[in-house]
């Protein structure tokens, strides 16, 4: 099995306002880990607290590198 490239890219975080580090996988074309997306999460549990919110996601809407774990269930 052969494994795939990884890139670490800079990546505006909306949610830190800065730029991160981030790694993008080249086999797949996708966006993969984010070096700060612990904090990332922190942030977003400390903002609001309503259920259905901000705080209820594992990252904060429009997450460039976990778009799929940012919807509302």
């Amino acid at each position: 099995m052969r494994r795939s490239i990884l890139l670490t890219v800079a990546v505006f975080c909306p949610h830190l306002n800065r730029t991160v580090a981030v790694e993008r996988n080249e086999a797949i074309g996708r966006l993969v880990y984010c070096a700060t997306g612990e904090t990332c999460r922190q942030s977003a549990g400390q903002s609001v607290d309503q259920p259905g919110s901000e705080a209820n996601r594992p990252y904060p809407a429009s997450c460039p590198v976990y778009p799929s774990l940012t919807a509302s269930s």
